[in-house]
C-alpha cells in the first residue's frame, strides 16, 4: 500500500499516548487528501469504471466482516461483506481479475487480530507496467482485521447491495436445537 500503511494503522489504534495518537491521526489525514486526489487521476471518467469510481471515492467498509470469498469463473472473484450496522444491506464486490489474488499473512501483531475478518480499510491503485491494452489494471489492497492483507489485481469492478434474507447471527449466540422426542 502506497498511502495507508500497516504501520500508521497500527500508530492510529495504539493508545500509548495522545501525542502519538495525533501526530498518526493527522498523518492519515494527510494521507486520505493525497489518496483522494490520486483517484481522481488514476481512475478513468468513462462510463465503464462508474461503480469504481463512486465505491472507492465515495464509500468505506470499515468495520465491515467479510462473509464470504469466492471465484465466481477463473477470471472473477466476488467479495461479500456485510456493513457495520446500522447498514442492512450485504455489499457484493465483483472483480474480473488479471492475476490470482495475493493473501499476504501476519501483516498485524498478533493483539491486533480480531477472530472476525473484519476490513479495516483498503486502497486502489494503478498497476503500473500492466500488459498493453487500452484499459488499465487497478489493485485494491484490503487490510483485515485477521492481520491478512489482500491484494487484488483486476481490469473490471462492480458493486452491487442486497437484503439479508437472514439476520447476521451474534459471535457465540449459536443455540443448540434438540428434536422433539
Amino acid at each position: 500500500m502506497k498511502y495507508f500503511t500497516p504501520e500508521l494503522w497500527l500508530r492510529t489504534q495504539s493508545g500509548a499516548d495522545s501525542q502519538t495518537f495525533l501526530k498518526a491521526y493527522e498523518a492519515w489525514e494527510r494521507r486520505i487528501d493525497a489518496y483522494e486526489e490520486q483517484l481522481a487521476r488514476i481512475i478513468p471518467q468513462d462510463r465503464r469504471y462508474l461503480h469504481l469510481r463512486r465505491f472507492a471515492l465515495q464509500e468505506s467498509l470499515h468495520d465491515a466482516v467479510v462473509q464470504g470469498c469466492w471465484f465466481a469463473t477463473q477470471y472473477r472473484l466476488n467479495l461479500l461483506v456485510r456493513p457495520e450496522p446500522p447498514a442492512e444491506l450485504l455489499v457484493l464486490l465483483e472483480y474480473t481479475l488479471v492475476g490470482e489474488p495475493i493473501v499476504n499473512r501476519n501483516v498485524l501483531p498478533a493483539e491486533y487480530c480480531t477472530p472476525q475478518v473484519r476490513w479495516m480499510y483498503d486502497e486502489f491503485g494503478l498497476l503500473e507496467g500492466a500488459a498493453s491494452s487500452d484499459e488499465p489494471v487497478f489493485t485494491h489492497n484490503i487490510l483485515l482485521g485477521n492481520g491478512c492483507e489482500l491484494t487484488i489485481c483486476f481490469r473490471r469492478f462492480e458493486v452491487s447491495r442486497h437484503h439479508a434474507l437472514l439476520p447476521e447471527l451474534e459471535p457465540n449466540s449459536h443455540k443448540s436445537v434438540s428434536s422433539p422426542p
